[in-house]
């Protein structure tokens, strides 16, 4: 018995090949049967037939006599796609529609369907983690072997042999590392070094000099002041030689050396010259009468002048003075080591006026206008000239010559003469005060004008 065959499996017959005893199988679909008919009778068979006509699916074609068989789709079960596209046939056949939409995508088997790798970005390879591939760069711990220079690499596997297999000699082609004197310039930089990189953080002095706080060369403002210097500047270093001076001194010059200064001066001494190669003193004035000082008047409860020295007598000039209070006296009184005595028997006084005259032998102050008083009305001053002799000595008592005069608006004009003595001590007398009998003040107007002349 003859084996079935599937008609799609069996060899196609061309008509010039028929034999004649080869047969076309013929089947009555009404009846159920299947006959055949030879070659040599197919002829008289289709003798008087127009037309062959077939139901779906065998088709004939009437003109040529093809017969064409149409099965449908073939389903996955009897070996076939389930589909009549290619796009259905891989849903069908994968689980997946369309996966390669992206030009270098890759299908790949995931856990249960077909899926893709996208394509991955430029120089990256394809990996696998053991289940499932994907794109990515190679690890350097996956690296093995060395990279030959053809490749861009230095077919080394330390920085020494690399050097060598470059033909580089630290020194002569490359800079050692760490502190080194082999670079001399560096070319090709855009960005400025910043100062954590061992630059200036600039492309210009101006701007090196701000990052680095440091001061333009020559002269220049930037300079404000200069600290942790160990060593004096020198004069021509435009310093001065020295750290310290006397204080209160005067500086002086010594050509190229050290600036000078002198000692400090005592009260109304001058600066002196003592010739040419010689510094300069403060000394005392050696004109025989020479002014001292001069100031306007303020309101005050006294008017004092201190400093007094031996060797001088003092002119004390006070012009055009008045108190605050009306009807008072002008005292006044001395100071031994710098204290104003005011002890009830510390003076003796005389006084005489147009009007009256006046004494006490035994007195705790000096009445300059004897027992006369003064007024505060406005146009009404005082002016008195007072010479204190040898105040500094101390082989006599230190004693004083005045004479004065008040004016009041009528007018009136008083005029007095006064001496006094400060008895009961030959001390050194530093000082002279005038004040009010009534503790009045000195109003804000008039003059102090001190002259001193040298006894010898």
């Amino acid at each position: 018995m003859a084996t079935n065959k599937k008609i799609t499996d069996l060899t196609e017959l061309s008509e010039v090949d028929l034999a004649d005893d080869d047969m076309l199988a013929i089947v009555d679909v009404s009846a159920g049967t299947t006959n055949k008919v030879r070659k040599s009778t197919l002829a008289s068979a289709l003798s008087g037939v127009s037309s062959i006509t077939a139901t779906t699916p065998i088709a004939v074609d009437s003109s040529t006599g093809a017969v064409v068989v149409s099965t449908g789709t073939i389903p996955i079960n009897k070996g076939g796609t389930g589909a009549t596209a290619g796009p259905a046939a891989l849903a069908a056949l994968g689980g997946i529609s369309d996966p390669t939409n992206t030009r270098g995508d890759i299908i790949t088997r995931g856990a249960s369907v077909l899926g893709k790798v996208s394509i991955g970005t430029s120089t990256t390879v394809l990996r696998s983690d053991g289940t499932d591939p994907s794109w990515g760069a190679v690890a350097a711990s996956e690296l093995t072997g060395t990279l030959p220079i053809a490749n861009g690499g230095t077919n080394a596997t330390s920085a020494g042999a690399a050097r060598t297999s470059l033909g580089l000699v630290i020194g002569t082609n490359v800079a050692a590392a760490g502190s080194n004197s082999d670079i001399t310039s560096i070319t090709g930089l855009t960005t400025d070094l910043t100062v954590a990189q061992g630059g200036t953080g600039a492309s210009d002095a101006a701007g090196a000099r701000s990052n680095l706080s440091a001061a333009a060369l020559g002269a220049n403002s930037d300079i404000t002041s200069i600290t942790g210097l160990t060593t004096d500047l020198t004069v021509a270093q435009g310093g001065t030689g020295a750290s310290t001076f006397a204080a209160n001194g005067i500086l002086y010059g010594a050509g190229t050396g050290a600036v000078g200064a002198t000692a400090v001066g005592t009260a109304t001494h001058v600066l002196t010259s003592n010739g040419a190669g010689v510094a300069p003193t403060f000394q005392a004035q050696s004109a025989d009468f020479t002014f001292v000082s001069s100031a306007a008047l303020t309101t005050a409860s006294t008017i004092s002048v201190t400093g007094l020295e031996a060797g001088y007598d003092y002119e004390i000039q006070l012009e055009a003075f008045a108190p605050t209070t009306d009807a008072q006296v002008l005292w006044c009184r001395m100071s031994v080591a710098s204290s104003f005595l005011s002890g009830a028997s510390d003076y003796a006084w005389t006084s005489d006026a147009n009007t009256s005259a006046a004494n006490d032998t035994a007195d705790s102050e000096i009445h300059m206008t004897g027992n006369q008083t003064v007024g505060n009305d406005a146009g009404t001053w005082n002016s008195f000239s007072t010479l204190l002799m040898n105040p500094g000595g101390t082989s006599e008592s230190a004693t004083l010559i005045a004479s004065g005069m008040t004016i009041e608006p009528t007018p009136v004009l008083q005029t007095q003469q006064v001496g006094g003595i400060l008895i009961g001590s030959v001390a050194a007398v530093d000082g002279i005060q005038f004040l009010w009998s009534g503790g009045s003040t000195f109003k804000a107007q008039g003059d102090i004008t001190v002259y001193r002349k040298k006894r010898s």
